[in-house]
């Protein structure tokens, strides 16, 4: 049975641009916990972390 879902974005610039910082902020918190549980050094980990933001940042740029 197909369940009918509703989505209401938000209208103004501002409200979007609230919804996307919030949805980048649960994404970060979802890859920061995904990096903790790995099994490796706290070096190795931070070294990680720097590059996907390095990577993220390119990216930004690129944009």
């Amino acid at each position: 049975m197909p369940i009918k879902i509703t989505v209401h974005y938000p209208e103004s610039i501002e409200d979007r641009q609230e919804l996307e910082r919030r949805a980048a902020d649960v994404q970060a918190h979802a890859i920061l916990a995904f990096v903790q549980r790995l099994p490796c050094p706290k070096e190795q980990k931070i070294e990680l972390i720097k590059n996907v933001q390095n990577h993220i940042k390119k990216q930004a740029a690129g944009n």
